[in-house]
């Protein structure tokens, strides 16, 4: 299928994904529920004021619809796999998205319009900031940008992945989080709010300690770094990665550990 009808205007849901699309028609106004994937869509209609969730991944678009009549109702959002530079924002931007998909584009920004978003899979673009607004944020996949910092909004995230940027700290605001990846960064160290940390993989930076709040991580992936010792906090550590340190013993709390790579 190569195009659609102008009668559409009292369509609510539409599904027309894996086609050969160009355009979609300008009459779909009232629709809520938009799957458009896998098409060849360069541009998507103005006016889409009440479509709640837009999946339109797959295509060539290289901008969103902006303005009053935009994506300001849009909750769920799935762009990725375009060549978008931007999104929207302002007033009329994405504040009511609750899920943001956008990997793989050409983003260098995330508007400021993101306060009630709590699943962003952003990675693969060329991001050098996060914005200050994701408090709401539980899960973050930032992975393979261009970022040199992360934003202490971050309370609320359970799932980071922040892996291969160009990261030399991490804040101090990740007491929920349960798996955190930043492997592959500049780290030098790591915030003593893990506590909860389940999952830790901070592999291949320039650690020269780990905090002593891991008591709760069950699997550490620490190898390439500059490690001396290891904190005795890892009772619970089931899986260990930590060749390539400085290290000379383990703790006696983790001769127990089910797998252990020295």
């Amino acid at each position: 299928m190569t195009s659609l009808p102008d009668c559409l205007e009292n369509c609510k849901v539409l599904l027309c994904f894996d086609n050969q699309l160009t355009s979609l028609p300008d009459c779909l106004g009232k629709c809520k529920k938009i799957f458009c994937s896998d098409n060849l869509l360069t541009s998507l209609p103005d006016c889409l004021i009440n479509c709640k969730d837009l999946k339109c991944s797959y295509n060539q678009l290289t901008s969103l619809p902006e303005g009053p009549l935009g994506l300001e109702n849009c909750e769920i959002l799935d762009c990725s796999w375009n060549d978008l530079i931007s999104l929207p924002g302002g007033l009329n931007g994405l504040q009511n998205c609750r899920e943001l998909l956008c990997f793989f584009n050409q983003l260098t920004s995330l508007p400021d319009c993101l306060g009630k978003c709590e699943k962003i899979l952003c990675f693969r673009n060329q991001l050098t900031s996060l914005p200050d607004c994701l408090g709401k944020c539980e899960k973050i996949l930032c992975f393979r940008n261009q970022l040199t910092s992360l934003p202490d909004c971050l309370g609320k995230c359970e799932e980071l992945d922040c892996h291969n940027n160009q990261l030399t700290s991490l804040p101090d605001c990740l007491g929920k989080c349960e798996e955190l990846f930043c492997h592959g960064n500049q780290l030098t160290s790591l915030p003593d709010c893990l506590g909860k940390c389940k999952k830790l993989d901070c592999r291949f930076n320039q650690l020269t300690s780990l905090p002593d709040c891991l008591e709760n991580c069950e699997e550490l992936y620490c190898r390439f770094n500059q490690l001396t010792s290891l904190p005795d906090c890892l009772e619970n550590c089931e899986r260990l990665y930590c060749s390539n340190n400085n290290l000379t013993s383990i703790p006696d709390c983790l001769k127990n550990a089910k797998y252990r790579d020295l």
